[in-house]
């Protein structure tokens, strides 16, 4: 049997759960000498996980990064390893409670937590997580955001609206928007409103919607619909006809979205089961799935199904 040459090979993926898992000798046994890795996702990891990192000879390849941490990530830290690992493309941060602060966001997070505290905003959102992207050029040293998860639960109609106002004008490269509001959220909001403020987003792709579309005033949905869209919302009384009927609804909903916003690619949607009657909320059911533009008309299509989490 010959050699095999792997210095050219690429692990795609390795997850690290553990903090003893990142120093050489573990990482030497799991990669054979000379392959890299191009994604790695650091999950419940505490210690001084990014010092080892910076360290690792094994991460030369390193493309990007998805980091859940049991402790903050400083800005100081997070900065030496964007500049170490020099083919670092995207970083993806799950752990936000240095970078957002009020009182001392991260430089790339200031100006949209000013701007919201000046509006009176600080009250109502959380960001959960934020996406980064490399500038083009290497080596290039600067970052823009690229997705972003919102917690919009406390925010009411007019709070939200200007929240997503401040959000596309912040982060002009913004492709991956998470928008999520949480049971207890009491709004109802305008399709149309949020679909025009949407559109303003310039480079927006891919949009998650969260326990959004319970909260669309129904009134506003027949602003936006002809009559046979009209007549497809009455729903019916069984629960199997009830739930086929939130299946279409959604996908009504996000094609009246997919026309005004003409950046989308896709949506996830994840939506507690629409059908109240049927609400156990000890256990609850969720109706979940993509749905995807198709072509120049933007018409959508997709599959939606009903598990629980």
């Amino acid at each position: 049997m010959c050699d095999v040459d792997l210095s050219k090979v690429i692990r795609l993926e390795y997850t690290i759960w553990k903090q003893d898992d990142i120093s050489p000798s573990k990482l030497e046994s799991q990669l054979t000498q000379g392959m890299s890795i191009s994604r790695l996702n650091l999950m419940s990891i505490g210690g001084n996980i990014l010092d080892k990192l910076l360290e690792s000879r094994l991460l030369s390849g390193l493309k990007e990064i998805r980091m859940q941490l049991d402790y903050p990530v400083s800005c100081s830290s997070l900065s030496a390893l964007m500049s170490t690992h020099s083919r670092l493309n995207e970083l993806w941060l799950l752990e936000l409670d240095q970078w957002c602060k009020l009182d001392s966001p991260a430089p790339l997070m200031s100006s949209f937590i000013q701007e919201a505290c000046q509006q009176g905003l600080e009250n109502c959102f959380d960001i959960e997580r934020v996406g980064l992207r490399r500038g083009i050029g290497q080596p290039s040293q600067e970052w823009f955001v690229i997705g972003l998860s919102l917690d919009a639960t406390y925010a009411d109609t007019s709070s939200l609206l200007k929240l997503l106002v401040l959000l596309g004008i912040s982060f002009p490269k913004l492709e991956f928007f998470h928008l999520l509001l949480r049971y207890g959220h009491d709004a109802m909001h305008d399709i149309d409103d949020l679909r025009s403020v949407l559109a303003q987003f310039p480079s927006l792709r891919v949009l998650y919607l969260e326990n959004v579309f319970r909260h669309i005033d129904p009134k506003s949905i027949d602003r936006v619909c002809s009559m046979p869209q009209i007549q497809m919302l009455d729903c019916p009384d069984t629960l199997d006809g009830q739930r086929a009927h939130a299946k279409s609804k959604l996908s009504l909903l996000t094609s009246i979205l997919a026309k005004r916003i003409r950046t989308l690619d896709s949506f996830y949607i994840n939506e507690m089961d629409p059908t109240e009657d049927s609400m156990d909320f000890t256990f609850p059911e969720f109706l979940k799935g993509w749905i995807h533009v198709l072509n120049d008309n933007r018409d959508v299509g997709g599959t939606l199904e009903y598990m629980q989490d």
